[in-house]
């Protein structure tokens, strides 16, 4: 199994209605689905804010968001098509900022287990079957509050 170390940005992106803006994935095996916020990688010499714009965009299509402050690094590890990740995760608070939409650009890597990109309740989450990833995301959305004060 190949494993890298990765610097990744993700984003708790919410909407005028206070919706969280969330991916759902399947694993290639099937055996297992998820929600999470977007995100990705850090490339070489791009910031973490300009990663997470690049990254939301390739993901959802969302173009047009304010980025606020990092609310929590997180290091994560995991398994995903064969390949292990070692991650430091920064997630930052995000609004979005108008109705820019572009095409989406899922990598070949992503296109294996993505099942949709859906604006969701807090009242959702707090009763989907699926997972939440990470395991922290619902004491993340207690620091952020989805509310413009947060940032």
């Amino acid at each position: 199994m190949t494993k890298r170390r990765r610097e990744v940005a993700r984003g708790l992106v919410f909407d005028a209605r206070d919706r969280l803006l969330l991916i759902r994935w399947r694993e290639p095996d099937g055996k297992r689905v998820f929600w999470e916020p977007p995100g990705g990688e850090r490339k070489k010499g791009e910031s973490f804010e300009a990663a997470l714009r690049r990254e939301i965009a390739e993901e959802t299509g969302v173009a047009d968001i304010e980025i606020g402050r990092c609310l929590r690094e997180l290091d994560r590890r995991f398994v995903w098509a064969g390949r292990e990740f070692d991650c430091v995760e920064r997630y930052f608070w995000c609004r979005l900022a108008g109705r820019g939409r572009v095409a989406q650009q899922l990598e070949a890597v992503e296109q294996i287990g993505f099942v949709e990109a859906r604006w969701l309740s807090r009242a959702f989450l707090e009763t989907v079957p699926d997972e939440l990833e990470p395991p922290e995301l619902l004491d993340m959305l207690g620091l952020a509050g989805g509310n413009p004060s947060a940032r």
